[in-house]
């Protein structure tokens, strides 16, 4: 998984620890799914988020899957988290087959990486199901992390 490293803040970098990830809303149309997913500051204190998450699909026993990410050329957010508070990201992906005959596993997991970490937090059940296409399997595009409320990118 690939994470942005870049804090320009003097607050911490958010640990994976003192986060979770939810599923906030999702959307099809035109052969792709859109997902956006929250971070949400489970911690006693404020930390900051400042860039890419790391994505990775895995299977149900926590196996890797190919997961080719590419990341959607956008200005990045310095989120500033306090306890309880929110920062959003997207993926977006293939969801039906490029050519006939094409098959890809559904992930039963995601292992999202906050930017600037590399540990992960595992999304199980629906919201970590993942059926990616794409020229090949597991073609997933992201967004860097926003403020909750910040319009989204399609």
């Amino acid at each position: 998984t690939e994470t942005s490293v870049t804090n320009p803040s003097n607050l911490p970098s958010c640990p994976a620890s003192a986060l979770s990830v939810s599923l906030a809303s999702s959307a099809k149309g035109a052969g792709s799914q859109i997902r956006a997913y929250a971070f949400t500051n489970q911690g006693s204190t404020a930390c900051a988020l400042y860039g890419y998450p790391g994505i990775e699909m895995l299977t149900s026993t926590g196996s890797p899957l190919q997961t080719l990410v590419t990341r959607t050329v956008m200005a990045e957010n310095l989120v500033t988290l306090k306890p309880h508070g929110q920062a959003w990201f997207v993926i977006q992906y293939p969801n039906t087959p490029a050519y006939s005959g094409q098959s890809c596993p559904t992930s039963q997991e995601l292992a999202v990486a906050p930017p600037g970490t590399t540990q992960n937090i595992l999304v199980k059940g629906p919201a970590g199901a993942v059926a990616a296409y794409g020229a090949q399997c597991g073609q997933i595009d992201v967004q860097p992390v926003t403020p909750k409320g910040v319009p989204l990118s399609p």
